[in-house]
């Protein structure tokens, strides 16, 4: 018999024929990122069995010949579709892309952004998202954060859909490029399908009734085909030697409709009644599942797979999805070849629920819910000890805990419901407090999964609490309690703090019964609950307590894990809280420790760094980082934190001379973007933090008109803030005596002369009190704020209390005071709010004083605006790491458009770094991709007048034998860090390893993770970046081998862990890492190392 119809007959596989055309469309479309600026998108849409999975299957090979990387998912039913994880796991399970990634990426959106980024600089990639129809709800919004971050990459999408099912259309809009509809076969395709299957002339009568009833459905055709072949309507005619009809056309067509009618049956309709019952129980586990798991169900497994997967029932999945409980599997998972065949299945099956019970107590991972849905809707009995429940339980609360950190915590609802089913069954066996701790584990797993306001969470919130109470006095249940208050902070985190305080008090109470609880993941979520609340509403008594207690968990080795991960998620919340030089200093060794220790992805603590470096008033590094932070805000839905990141870009244009002008337009902007609950914590910073800059840049009517806009009587500001507006509407006693019974202490030097003042305290205390307050060094910005009120309390209110002697002395303590304040503004640059101190303070000063400090802030203006007359600080710049982009003083970035401008400024680059320069033939053939000089020639001379309208005329010279930078006028990233790296080699060379180390590490620091050459994929420039990084790791090697021998093991480290950043998991730098751990004695950073690599095998 032919080969093509064993194959048909026996794994239901039909000849690819009559998709070239839609084929060539698919291929057109990936050779279109070479030249693509940013995310594109193709839409592939066609009915259920229209061929999309074949059609896909047969073309990645064709990609791959042509240099692109793959990364090839699909979705399923009931499974997972949280596109992070899907992703992640499609990035890490290929050899080959792990050789260019360097390091698996986390199953978190920052991680495979920043992943899928990297590796679209080294190759032609091609996202595939099978079924992306199934996507809605939270994996929907996941799905749209991720082509949001994606945005600017040239990266090719392609998905596949269900034409009538696709709600995601919506998102992939703005990025369309390609439409291909799959339709059935054509009449002319089933002719030469029937030629290729059967290998003989088709039967044109038996083609065109196939056509007309199937309308050309490869799935239908299918089950059209094997129903007539196993009837014999459709057989071998030996006295023809063809395949024809056997019975009349009429009982054909009549015969081929039943068939389509009864599809799924249809595709399972060649299997035995023991291999249907078979695939009946696998379909249980569902559409998905891990080899392990149907081996521990069916009797005989191995052989069964085996059959069903020969005849077609079950293939090996091309895209994995993460396991909802127990260690991933180790082997390829398997999945039902069509979801309507393994609807089918799962409608047919006896459900064996002990078997299920089972599987979890063995902790054999499961890939769907479907065997949860199915164990919730169970209404037999389970033959299963007590203990098996109770674990199967918890099996389910941790498939709860998977899911609720992903977009697919919807599908949790149904895991609960298999656990409260399963927790019915012999529970009258449990005890009292069994039963207690039961229902409290089902009522914190029900609320982890309620994740907006509502009656329903309300209630539940009321019933654990209830139901807990007792639990404070048990020092076994005093975490369950714990979690049970952690659900009702959440729900007040930051709008009533006094509750909040009240459910504080009650979590110390246990800890002091039981101290044993401050070790638990509980408490640490209360401490970071409690200072979150307290930093909302400036109550700065709770900040020294949360230190407190975070500097407690520090208790020896045993208790190391809980101390580093309290000191991660609590610490970063304490770093811009600080009045004294030592606080501060405790702060900044804090901000390196927890850099140093950092998941590569968070966003949490760069995001916090940058409120710190905000209020240490160094704007030009908040302006470098908040770019980079700011969409991952946005991608992990930090909406409020993301509105702060905007108003604080807003700060630092006015601190840096920027005006008001077409502020309020940006802030309408924002409102409009987030949802309701999120618009106090825009109020709030709008209040706190705009209104602040504003009156600092000296906009003070502006922003008492945005205050009196945006806040409301809710909002707890900084009483510094609070007292200058309230000079401002109205300087007189009265009414400061009214603000005075408005607000409460905040326990800052500023309330204490505010509290003097008003209680009528002796005037000799009062001046000292304000001598104190002038006296204090200037540490962070909003000292500065706190300084203006004093001051402006002084001029307007404090002559009221003071003589005239008295206020003569405080005269000089100002103008001393207010010197230091602009001295401070001028170290950072911050013209922008040294005008403002000056013009709201101008008595204060001499002619002679102001004459001068308005020379420096014009020299600070003119320097920002690149009119200084020094070249070098204001230069164009080139970026050739990470993205390709030109950037003009004072102008946002371009990209330039087009695979040859790229080239081009890439050989510019590369060229400077070549010990050897590039000849005439080679630059002009290797930018032109043509082998004919005179050619070549031509192409670069036309795309190097397009070059230079986007770099400007004078950055490129053109006067020698080829084309060069100007590098007096043009600043190249790369070619920065390979200088350096070359000084260090020099260095090296001479065994001047303390030498070596400075620019080494500047080099490194400017490599980072990024990519040299980004999305230049020719050879020369893949030749080029495998040269740059064995100089890197040489050097590296050889510096560190060095300084370990010189004995200066923390030069060592510092240089080893920047190499590994640029260089991820080679082994040779991290052993010698490990040596530089071990002489300054650091075992435990050395345990952790082990422990990484551990789990990475």
């Amino acid at each position: 018999m032919m080969r093509p119809l064993v194959n048909f007959l026996n794994q239901g596989l039909l000849p690819m024929t009559d998709r070239e055309k839609e084929a060539t469309r698919i291929v057109a479309f990936f050779q279109g990122t070479m030249e693509a600026q940013g995310l594109r998108a193709a839409l592939l849409s066609g009915e259920a069995g229209a061929g999309k999975s074949r059609l896909l299957e047969d073309l990645l090979p064709r990609v791959l010949r042509e240099g692109g990387a793959v990364v090839h998912t699909k979705l399923y039913p009931e499974s997972t579709t949280s596109i992070a994880p899907i992703l992640a796991q499609a990035l890490s399970r290929s050899s080959s892309m792990f050789n260019l990634l360097r390091i698996e990426p986390e199953e978190n959106l920052s991680s495979v952004a920043a992943s899928l980024r990297r590796l679209a600089q080294l190759r032609p990639t091609l996202v595939i998202v099978e079924d992306i129809h199934l996507l809605e709800g939270e994996a929907e919004r996941e799905f749209s954060t991720l082509l949001n971050a994606l945005s600017d990459e040239p990266i090719s999408l392609l998905c596949a859909a269900r034409p009538t099912e696709l709600k995601t259309r919506g998102l992939l809009e703005r990025y369309l490029v390609e439409e291909i509809e799959l339709e059935g076969i054509t009449a002319e395709g089933i002719l030469h399908l029937w030629q290729a299957l059967f290998e003989s002339p088709p039967d044109l009568e038996a083609a065109r009734i196939l056509h007309e009833v199937t309308l050309g459905n490869p799935l239908a055709l299918r089950s059209g085909l094997r129903g007539a072949l196993k009837s014999g309507a459709l057989a071998h005619d030996p006295t023809r030697n063809a395949w024809r009809l056997m019975v009349p056309p009429s009982l054909f067509a009549e015969s081929l409709g039943r068939s389509v009618r009864l599809l799924s049956e249809g595709l399972a309709a060649h299997v035995s009644a023991t291999e249907q019952e078979a695939a009946e129980q696998l379909a249980t586990l569902g559409e998905v599942f891990a080899r392990e798991a149907a081996e521990a169900l069916l009797p005989e497994a191995v052989r069964m797979l085996d059959i069903l997967m020969f005849k077609g029932i079950i293939a090996q999945a091309r895209s994995t999805v993460s396991p909802l409980n127990g260690p991933p599997s180790r082997r390829p998972l398997l999945t039902f070849t069509h979801s309507l065949l393994h609807r089918n299945f799962v409608e047919r099956a006896r459900f064996d629920a002990a078997r299920v019970v089972d599987l979890l107590v063995q902790t054999i991972p499961l890939y769907s819910v479907v065997p949860f849905q199915l164990l919730a809707d169970y209404h037999g009995t389970i033959e299963a000890p007590l203990a098996d429940l109770d674990i199967a339980i918890g099996q389910a609360f941790a498939a709860i805990v998977v899911l609720n950190r992903s977009a697919d915590w919807p599908l949790g609802t149904a895991v609960w419901n298999a656990a409260f089913a399963l927790s019915r069954f012999r529970n009258d066996e449990r005890t009292e407090r069994e039963r207690s701790i039961l229902q409290a584990n089902l009522l914190h797993n029900r609320l982890r999964l309620i994740r907006k306001p509502t009656q329903e969470r309300n209630a539940i919130t009321a019933q654990i609490d209830a139901l807990t109470e007792s639990f404070a006095n048990d020092e076994e249940l005093a975490p369950m309690r714990l979690n049970a208050l952690a659900h009702k902070q959440l729900a007040i985190i930051r709008s009533n703090h006094q509750q909040a305080l009240e459910i504080w008090n009650e979590v110390e109470g246990i800890a002091e019964r039981y101290p044993s609880v401050r070790f638990t993941e509980a408490y640490v979520h209360h401490l970071r609950g409690i200072i979150i609340s307290a930093r909302a509403n400036t109550d700065e008594a709770i900040f020294n307590v949360v230190e407190d207690r975070l500097n407690a968990l520090n208790d020896g080795a045993e208790h190391e894990r809980i101390w580093k991960h309290a000191r991660r998620i609590v610490g970063p919340y304490l770093l811009d809280i600080f009045t004294t030089q030592a606080e501060l200093d405790r702060r900044l060794q804090l901000l390196h420790e927890l850099e140093r220790e950092s998941l590569e992805f968070d966003v949490g603590l760069p995001w916090l760094k940058t409120i710190l470096l905000y209020e240490l008033g160094q704007f030009q590094d908040v302006l470098q980082l908040l770019p980079n932070i700011s969409p991952r805000l946005l991608e992990r839905g930090l909406y409020g934190n993301y509105c702060q990141a905007q108003l604080l870009m807003i700060c630092v244009e006015l601190g840096l001379g920027g005006g008001v002008a077409g502020i309020e337009e940006q802030l309408e902007k924002l409102r409009s973007q987030f949802p309701t609950e999120f618009q106090q914590i825009l109020r709030r910073s709008i209040s706190i933090h705009l209104c602040d800059s504003a009156m600092l840049h000296g906009a003070d009517q502006w922003a008492a008109q945005i205050f009196r806009k945006y806040s409301d009587d809710a909002l707890v500001l900084p009483f510094a803030l609070r007292l200058l507006l309230g000079l401002l509407d109205s300087p007189t006693l009265t009414a400061i005596k009214g603000l005075h019974q408005q607000s409460h202490a905040d326990g800052t030097d500023l309330w204490r002369l505010f509290e003097a003042a008003m209680n009528g305290e002796d005037s000799a205390q009062i001046a000292e009190q304000m001598e104190h307050l002038l006296r204090q060094p200037i540490l962070r910005r909003d000292h500065i704020t706190e300084l203006c009120a004093a001051i402006r309390f002084a001029e307007t209110i404090l002559p009221q209390f003071l003589g005239e002697s008295q206020i003569a002395l405080l005269r000089k303590s100002i103008h001393h005071t207010l010197i230091a304040m602009v001295e401070w503004l001028e170290e950072r640059e911050l013209f922008g709010y040294m005008k403002g101190v000056l013009n709201r303070f101008p008595g204060m000063l001499n002619q002679k004083e102001l004459a001068k400090w308005r020379g420096r802030i014009t020299a600070l203006e003119r320097q920002h605006e690149g009119q200084s007359g020094k070249p070098a600080t204001r230069q164009e710049s080139l970026s050739m790491l990470g993205s390709i982009e030109f950037r003009r003083p004072n102008q946002e970035p371009a990209r330039p458009r087009g695979a040859r401008l790229k080239i081009i400024l890439g050989l510019l680059t590369a060229d400077r770094m070549l010990e050897k320069r590039l000849t005439n033939r080679e630059f002009y053939c290797i930018a032109a991709g043509d082998d004919d000089l005179e050619t070549a020639r031509t192409t670069v001379y036309s795309a190097m007048h397009r070059l230079k309208e986007i770099v400007g005329p004078d950055a490129i010279l053109t006067d020698g034998e080829t084309p060069e930078l100007d590098l007096s006028r043009v600043h190249v990233d790369l070619l920065e860090a390979h200088a350096l790296l070359t000084e260090a080699i020099a260095a090296m060379r001479e065994s001047a390893w303390m030498r070596a180390r400075g620019p080494l590490i500047a080099a490194l620091d400017i490599f980072g993770n990024r990519v040299p050459f980004p999305t230049l994929y020719e050879t020369f420039f893949e030749a080029a970046r495998e040269d740059l990084e064995n100089r890197i790791r040489t050097t590296a090697m050889r510096v560190g081998r060095g300084l370990l021998l010189a004995g200066d093991a923390a030069s060592a480290e510092a240089v080893l862990r920047r190499a590994l950043v640029t260089i991820p998991e080679d082994e040779e730098l991290q052993q010698l890492l490990r040596q530089a751990l071990e002489s300054l004695g650091k075992r435990i950073e050395i345990e952790r190392m082990k422990i990484r690599a551990e789990e990475e095998d």
